[in-house]
């Protein structure tokens, strides 16, 4: 209850004086040692490395940053996006304003340019094309998932998957679909190949992205080939089910931008006649077209240029933030 209270408008009163938050600093050192049981003396920096809290500054800057990509992300004719934009008084009078009292854009753009993120490349969200009670839901298929599970061995996992490939798909075209992330250099691919025209298409991403975005991104490109290739049926296996659950979720309940992409070009392409599958088959146990799809990827982490068609989502970056915040907390914690 209390740190609600206190969150509230701190993307205002970020900029007052040391004096006024030094007072809001002594309220959380007084919950903290409240639900520590400590005495009335106990450091609170010793506090907050028992507790795990971090110091109230960096969650304001979080906090700070979050709010801030949710207005930037705004279409670029929003009259709140626009003033955040404007800093010609700030720039002015920059010499005279000290560094703890900078103004709520100029500490949200420092916080990105920090974490090296473009704000250029950010999703600007747009009207939505079709209505959403128009948009029909992709046709995903989980049935492997009745049949194996993660204790068979991956011989009997990659026979159902050619039983299923074979059997069940011979009359589609055949779409593989897959992400890679290297952690080590923080850099993101995704692919999609299509064995029977020998088509492999990979596509580096921008930093900061999740492999469950890589994921997405991948789904969403190989509809995009759809649309220009119009193929009268196709199945698109996928080898992550997050995603594919993600995908069947309703519209009006989508966190994530990239679904409302998917689904309305899914909807498009099923009105013009298209029959499109989106199937779940197991990862890493030897099927062919998956193999295939692994490998584009991987192999386009060494791109140079990162495909520009594809924006940086607000929530790859709101995560950045958040596991940034939790590294900045154990580095100062742990001093």
């Amino acid at each position: 209850m209390i740190r609600s209270k206190i969150d509230y408008g701190c993307e205002v009163y970020n900029s007052a004086s040391h004096s006024v938050m030094k007072k809001i600093d002594s309220i959380q050192a007084q919950a903290l040692r409240i639900c520590a049981g400590a005495h009335t003396t106990a450091s609170i920096s010793g506090l907050q490395t028992e507790i795990g809290d971090p110091p109230y500054e960096l969650r304001r800057k979080s906090l700070i940053t979050k709010s801030f990509l949710n207005i930037f992300s705004l279409n670029d004719t929003n009259p709140t996006k626009k003033s955040l934009q404007e800093n010609a008084i700030y720039d002015f009078n920059k010499e005279k304003i000290k560094e703890n009292q900078k103004p709520y854009c100029v500490t949200a753009h420092d916080t990105m340019n920090k974490y090296n993120v473009d704000t250029n490349t950010v999703y600007k969200c747009k009207e939505f094309p079709t209505p959403p009670w128009h948009v029909l839901k992709p046709q995903v298929r989980t049935e492997l998932t009745n049949i194996i599970t993660k204790k068979d061995s991956p011989h009997l996992i990659k026979s159902e998957g050619n039983i299923l490939i074979d059997n069940k798909y011979s009359n589609f075209l055949k779409i593989y679909t897959d992400g890679s992330k290297n952690p080590e250099n923080n850099t993101n691919a995704c692919a999609f190949v299509v064995p029977e025209l020998k088509v492999k298409k990979g596509f580096k991403l921008q930093n900061h992205v999740s492999i469950f975005m890589c994921e997405l991104t991948a789904i969403l490109l190989s509809l995009y080939w759809l649309e220009e290739f119009q193929p009268e049926n196709t199945v698109i296996f996928v080898d992550s089910l997050s995603a594919l659950k993600a995908i069947t979720g309703s519209i009006f309940k989508v966190k994530t931008q990239i679904i409302y992409d998917i689904q309305y070009i899914y909807s498009k392409l099923s009105k013009l006649g298209l029959n499109i599958i989106l199937e779940w088959i197991p990862s890493h146990v030897g099927l062919s077209g998956n193999e295939m799809a692994d490998t584009a990827a991987k192999k386009a982490l060494s791109i140079e240029t990162c495909i520009t068609s594809i924006p940086l989502y607000k929530e790859d970056i709101k995560c950045l933030c958040k596991n940034l915040l939790k590294k900045n907390v154990a580095t100062i914690l742990g001093k």
